[in-house]
């Protein structure tokens, strides 16, 4: 499981993934191609981030096997609550979705940790 750490508040340091597909061959991002960001709080599944859009830092090449590498920049409402979510990316490519890394809510590989001022 992937787990990220933060305090709440801070927003400073961005949240960036590799993409990779199940297999663990590279997503190469295609022009057309749109990344988001979505977040949940674990213990309910509500939402805390709803496919907010990500960046695309760099889309990745087959050829050098590389990954696409993507960033979500956090906003205030992000940030303000303590509490363990699962997080993942969403990939769009000519109106059909993927989401990264695989995961449910039940063992989520990919968690997201806001702990409160203090901790």
């Amino acid at each position: 499981m992937i787990t990220r750490s933060f305090h709440v508040g801070d927003r400073l340091t961005s949240l960036l993934a590799d993409l990779y597909e199940p297999d663990q061959s590279p997503v190469v991002l295609g022009a057309a191609d749109t990344v988001a960001f979505r977040m949940v709080l674990i213990s309910d599944g509500s939402v805390k981030v709803n496919n907010s859009a990500a960046t695309v830092v760099d889309v990745g090449s087959a050829t050098a096997g590389a990954p696409a590498q993507v960033r979500y920049d956090w906003a205030g409402a992000d940030v303000d609550t303590a509490g363990e979510y699962a997080g993942w990316f969403i990939r769009t490519a000519a109106g059909s979705t993927g989401h990264f890394p695989v995961q449910s809510y039940g063992d989520p590989q990919f968690k997201i940790i806001f702990y409160a001022d203090g901790a």
